[in-house]
């Protein structure tokens, strides 16, 4: 979640900024709290520094997220506009969902446009980290079983359109453990999942989870991996 740092504030308004840097290229977010009406808007969001490739992938985006983007091409900045619809907030926890949404999936444009794999680079990626994949014109899916320290987990992942197109992963998760169950299941809820079915006698819980993608494989891998190596270490 994001970790907001106040800028300045004065009797009118609160200035907050978050600053995030990944893959060589600073992320930041401004959000401004004005007191008079108590609302939050969303300033912009920028990232530097970005090319002409990056421009063009990020978007992808903007039909979900409804912004516009401006390319400062000397300082080689995108600046990201919210479009009067997605500015005002509330409070500071709704612009930290959309802000965290949108990040992650930029993050995911930046480390696709610097290492695009082909298809059979995706197969063998996958493969030679225990995921198996089902590729066909329409979807896509894969599966891992992690043995873990503290039981069993099959992880199940379902998409329902191409990569570099915007839309969910369908996450099935189904968790074979004894003494560590609760804490496992707490932990993926804490994640975001679901917890459809759990028996507790019998070590056995089921979850779901869906999460925006846009349909790159390998990095809905490594969110995935991530995912249950923090909940090993969690639980063990």
């Amino acid at each position: 979640m994001i970790n907001w740092s106040v800028e300045s504030e004065d009797a009118l308004m609160t200035t907050y900024v978050y600053r995030y840097s990944v893959l060589g290229k600073t992320i930041e977010a401004r959000v401004v709290h004005d007191k008079a009406i108590n609302k939050y808007k969303l300033r912009f969001i920028s990232i530097k520094p970005v090319n002409e490739i990056e421009i063009s992938l990020l978007t992808i985006l903007t039909p979900h997220f409804k912004f516009a983007i401006d390319y400062v091409q000397d300082n080689k900045v995108a600046m990201i506009y919210p479009s009067p619809g997605a500015e005002l907030y509330d409070d500071l926890q709704s612009v930290s969902t959309y802000v965290d949404s949108l990040i992650t999936l930029i993050i995911e444009l930046l480390s696709y446009s610097s290492n695009p794999l082909l298809r059979t680079e995706i197969n063998y990626e996958l493969a030679s980290r225990n995921w198996i994949l089902d590729l066909s014109d329409t979807l896509a899916s894969m599966f891992k079983v992690y043995d873990t320290k503290v039981g069993v987990i099959r992880v199940s992942v379902e998409l329902e359109h191409r990569q570099l197109e915007l839309g969910k992963a369908k996450v099935d998760v189904l968790v074979r453990a004894i003494t560590a169950l609760k804490c496992v299941v707490d932990s993926l809820v804490n994640k975001g999942f679901s917890a459809q079915i759990v028996y507790e006698d019998l070590g056995i819980a089921h979850l779901t989870a869906e999460f925006p993608s846009l349909g790159i494989l390998t990095l809905i891998a490594s969110k995935i991996d991530d995912i249950i190596n923090e909940v090993e270490k969690a639980c063990s």
